[in-house]
């Protein structure tokens, strides 16, 4: 018998954004689940990802659980995404979400 200690942080998800968990309303449920399991308020984060638009919800998902969660998408979805989260960062205090090229290439 091997004994281990269970890991409680959030197991990694993959979100197909041009799917139906890429639906906002599955990603907020989402974002209410991450939140309790990494200790953010899942009110303040479901506030931000409903003060705008869909790719700003994305981009705000992905500033919070981006190391918890695999999204990946149509080239325009991603580029769409990455435009919102420049706009985003440009109104905040924190650095934009790094979406690499390859990631824009590969969509």
């Amino acid at each position: 018998m091997t004994l281990h200690v269970k890991d409680n942080s959030p197991q990694r998800m993959e979100i197909d954004l041009d799917g139906p968990e890429g639906n906002v309303f599955c990603l907020i449920v989402a974002a209410r689940m991450l939140s309790s399991q990494v200790g953010l308020d899942p009110e303040e984060v479901k506030e931000d990802m409903q003060s705008a638009d869909y790719y700003h919800a994305v981009a705000v998902f992905e500033h919070h659980f981006g190391s918890y969660v695999d999204m990946y998408g149509s080239k325009e979805t991603i580029k769409r995404c990455k435009e919102s989260a420049w706009v985003w960062a440009s109104t905040t205090e924190i650095d934009p979400v790094q979406w690499s090229d390859e990631s824009v290439e590969s969509a």
